[in-house]
C-alpha cells in the first residue's frame, strides 16, 4: 500500500529505465493505493441491515435508516492495512457491526454524525475521524468529564443518579427556583432559624423538614419532631411504626433474636402452632456459602452436624463437627418403608449364594480414630464397598463426603461469596466416599437362606426317599 515511483532511468535518454508498460503498472497501482484512502465517491446503501464488502474500500457510505439498523464492516484482515470507510448518517442511529474477533472504539453513528474507520489490515478498525452533530449529543456509554461541566440550559436525568462517591461542592450552592425530582417539588427555605430543606408533595409547606446543625441531622414532619441523629446516638421523639406496626425492641420482648450475629437464649424457649418455621418449612437451615446443607448440634466441647446429600440417592448423613469422620446412630429401632403399593419393577432375587461366596466379612477401625491416645479404637465388622459394587450396585451409594487417595476428608472452604477457596497447591483430587447398606444387604443374605434352605429340603427329601428304598430292599431280601 505504498505509492511507487517511476523510474525514469539517466539522462538524457533514460533507456535503463522502466519501460512503458511497467511505468502505467507503477501508476495503476497508485491509483489503487490513493482509491483505498481518499473518499471519492458517496455511496447510499438500502434501508436495511446491511453487511460491507471490500469494494467499498475508499467510499463515503451515506446512511438514511428509517429504523435503528445494523451496518457491518468487512473483516480487517480482508482489506489491506489503511483501507479506510467513511459512515455518513443522516436519519435514525446506526450500530456499527463488526465480523469475527474485530474491534473498534466507535460502535453507535448518531444522526448528524461522521466516523471515518481506518483496518490495522489484521483485527482492529480505527477511528482515525469523527464528525458530531452540533447541536443534539446522544451518549450511549458512559460519559467521563475530567475538568468541570457546565450546563447552560436545562439538566435533565431520565434515570436514577447514582454517586459512587463523595459529592464535595467547594463554593457555595444557590437554587433560585425549584427543583423537581420524579414530580415532587424541592425547595430551600434559607430564612428558616435552622439550615433546612422541605419537600412538598400536595402543595402544603412543612410536609417534610430535614435540618442540620452542630453535627445533629434532624426530621420533622408537620412541624413536629420526630427523629434526631447525632454522631454518636439516634432519638426518636415519638413512637415510630412500619406499615402501622411497632416494631420489636427490648421494651416489648425481653430476649430478642437476631439474625445476623450469634444469639444465646436464657430460659427455655416454646414454640407454639407448627414451630420454628422458614420459608414455611418446620425448620431449614438455608447458608449458600455451605454444600450440602447443614445443621449442626454442638456445645464447649464436642458436637455433631446432621447434612443433607442430594446425589444419585438422597439421604442425611451424620458427621463429627469438622466433617473429618462419620459418627453413630443410637436408637431403639429403624423402620424402612416396605408397602408392595409403594414399590414397582418388583422382581425376585435368585441365585445370590455363588455371589455372596466371593464376599468377605472384615473386622477393621476407622481411620483418624484407629489408634488416638495410642489405644486402639472400636472394633468394628462389615464389609467393603467395593467388593459388593459389581454384583449389588443397589447396595454401594455414593456419599456426599470427599476423600483424597489416602482415605482423608477434603474439607471444603468458601469466602463470604461463596466461592470455593482452595490451597497453594490448587484444587485437590478427591472422589466421593461410597456406603454401603447394610439393612437392605439383610434382604439379600435372606435370599442366600432362603436358597439354602431350598438345597437343604431337596437334599432332606432324597435321603427320605433312598432310605425307603434302602428299607424295602432290606424287607424283601429277608423274606
Amino acid at each position: 500500500m505504498n505509492l511507487q515511483k517511476v523510474n525514469l532511468g539517466i539522462a538524457p535518454a533514460g533507456t535503463d529505465g522502466d519501460p512503458v508498460r511497467a511505468a502505467f503498472v507503477k501508476a495503476n497501482a497508485n491509483v489503487d493505493v490513493l482509491a483505498a484512502q481518499v473518499h471519492l465517491q458517496i455511496t447510499y446503501i438500502p434501508d436495511q441491515d446491511f453487511v460491507l464488502d471490500v469494494s467499498y474500500i475508499g467510499k463515503r457510505i451515506g446512511l438514511n435508516m428509517s429504523a435503528q439498523r445494523t451496518v457491518s464492516l468487512p473483516l480487517a484482515r480482508s482489506v489491506p492495512g489503511d483501507s479506510v470507510i467513511l459512515l455518513w448518517n443522516i436519519n435514525n442511529p446506526v450500530t456499527t457491526g463488526l465480523q469475527g474477533n474485530d474491534g473498534t472504539e466507535v460502535s453507535q453513528i448518531n444522526r448528524g454524525d461522521w466516523v471515518l474507520y481506518c483496518s490495522d489490515g489484521d483485527a482492529y478498525w480505527h477511528v482515525i475521524q469523527r464528525g458530531k452533530n452540533l447541536w443534539n449529543e446522544t451518549v450511549g456509554g458512559a460519559l467521563v468529564v475530567a475538568g468541570n461541566a457546565d450546563v447552560g440550559g436545562t439538566f435533565t436525568a431520565g434515570r436514577a443518579a447514582t454517586l459512587n462517591g463523595g459529592a464535595t461542592i467547594n463554593g457555595g450552592a444557590t437554587i433560585n427556583g425549584a427543583v423537581n425530582i420524579n414530580g415532587q417539588t424541592l425547595f430551600a427555605e434559607g430564612t428558616a432559624a435552622l439550615p433546612s430543606i422541605s419537600f412538598v408533595n400536595d402543595g402544603a409547606p412543612d410536609t417534610g423538614i430535614y435540618h442540620i446543625s452542630d453535627g445533629v441531622f434532624g426530621i420533622s414532619c408537620n412541624t413536629i419532631p420526630v427523629v434526631k441523629y447525632s454522631p454518636n446516638s439516634v432519638a426518636y421523639f415519638v413512637r415510630p411504626t412500619f406499615v402501622g406496626k411497632v416494631p420489636w425492641d427490648t421494651g416489648n420482648l425481653a430476649n430478642p433474636a437476631t439474625t445476623d450475629t450469634a444469639q444465646g437464649f436464657s430460659g427455655i424457649k416454646t414454640f407454639i402452632g407448627s414451630g420454628l418455621q422458614y420459608n414455611t418449612a418446620p425448620l431449614a437451615i438455608n447458608n449458600a456459602s455451605v454444600n450440602p446443607p447443614t445443621i449442626g448440634f454442638a456445645n464447649s466441647t464436642n458436637g455433631a452436624v446432621l447434612r443433607y446429600n442430594s446425589l444419585s440417592t438422597p439421604a442425611f448423613e451424620t458427621l463429627n463437627t469438622v466433617a473429618s469422620a462419620y459418627i453413630n446412630i443410637i436408637c431403639g429401632t429403624l423402620t424402612q418403608v416396605s408397602d408392595i403399593d409403594l414399590k414397582t419393577d418388583v422382581a425376585q432375587v435368585r441365585e445370590v449364594m455363588p455371589l455372596l461366596r466371593t464376599k468377605r466379612i472384615v473386622n477393621y477401625r476407622i481411620k483418624g480414630t484407629a489408634y488416638e491416645g495410642g489405644e486402639p479404637s472400636e472394633l468394628h465388622v462389615g464389609v467393603l464397598a467395593q467388593e459388593w459394587q459389581g454384583d449389588f450396585p443397589e447396595l454401594v451409594i455414593e456419599t456426599a463426603t470427599e476423600i483424597d487417595e489416602d482415605g482423608d476428608f477434603i474439607a471444603r472452604q468458601y469466602d463470604e461469596q461463596g466461592v470455593e477457596v482452595f490451597g497453594p497447591n490448587g484444587k485437590p483430587k478427591s472422589r466421593k466416599a461410597l456406603g454401603f447398606n447394610y439393612a437392605n444387604a439383610s434382604a439379600v443374605a435372606l435370599a442366600g437362606l432362603l436358597e439354602v434352605d431350598a438345597v437343604v429340603a431337596a437334599m432332606q427329601e432324597r435321603m427320605a426317599n433312598l432310605e425307603s428304598s434302602l428299607a424295602a430292599a432290606l424287607a424283601k431280601d429277608a423274606t
